[in-house]
């Protein structure tokens, strides 16, 4: 790839990072090649930022899409183009978010986009409140969850954080909320089942909120949302070998959804 040094076409600098991805190299010299473009390019840095994060979001392949989202964001911010810098930030949130060993630190991160939210599109927004929403509901940040859902009106997070918090008078007003309104609208399905499988330790702890879940909706009288929740519990601690919990599970069966069986 040395011939990079020389090229002076944007076009080909576009055909080499693609050859470089296509042949697993280094994602050090995705970024040098990342930084050739803007070095050969004739058209305004925003333009020429604009069509790398095009071009990065086309991949596939996380990691170098990670390299590149991080070039995008360093050259946007020292040039000051603020919607690139906002809207490549949370896509670097968006693909950290999935690494679950770090799960507060990747938090912490994503909350530093609080800074530059404004600059976003307003779906851009909504994405970026619910993630960051959801992210604090799951490592028990309820009063940050609250903060980031009421922005979204996402009542079922507020309502089981309000719950969780032992503030169940709050957590029966938003569910009258929800029912009022008949909202399908914000899941946890994106954190909770995506990669909880290859986590035994991650997966016990789910199989603990799908069963708080269940006690939950048990408490407001909602018989269908708590067997849904139960069966993910169940599911999910017989996958990891839980016998006292999966016991514990029937019980609760047995006495309370005698209806469906």
């Amino acid at each position: 790839m040395g011939y990079i040094e020389v090229v002076r076409s944007t076009e080909l600098v576009l055909v080499a990072m693609q050859e470089a991805i296509s042949r697993n190299l280094s994602s050090q010299l995705i970024y040098n090649i990342a930084a050739k473009y803007l070095e050969v390019s004739r058209e305004l840095t925003e333009d020429s930022l604009e069509r790398i994060y095009t071009f990065t979001s086309n991949l596939h392949e996380s990691s170098y899409q990670l390299t590149l989202y991080k070039f995008i964001s360093e050259y946007a911010d020292h040039y000051s183009v603020r919607s690139i810098l906002a809207v490549s930030l949370l896509q670097i949130y968006l693909i950290e978010r999935n690494q679950f060993n770090k799960l507060v630190e990747v938090y912490e991160t994503g909350k530093h986009i609080l800074h530059h939210v404004r600059f976003l599109q307003l779906q851009d927004q909504i994405t970026y409140y619910y993630k960051l929403g959801a992210h604090a509901y799951h490592i028990r940040k309820f009063e940050d969850c609250i903060t980031y859902c009421q922005r979204l009106v996402a009542i079922d997070y507020i309502s089981f954080s309000y719950y969780l918090m032992g503030q169940y008078d709050m957590a029966e007003k938003y569910v009258n909320i929800l029912k009022e309104f008949n909202y399908p609208f914000i899941y946890e399905k994106d954190f909770v089942e995506c990669q909880a499988s290859a986590n035994p330790t991650l997966t016990g702890e789910y199989a603990e909120y799908y069963a708080t879940k269940s006690e939950y909706y048990l408490k407001i009288l909602a018989y269908d949302q708590a067997f849904q929740a139960w069966i993910k519990s169940m599911t999910m601690y017989t996958a990891v070998d839980r016998p006292s919990n999966v016991f514990m599970l029937l019980q609760i069966f047995k006495k309370c959804f005698g209806k469906y069986v």
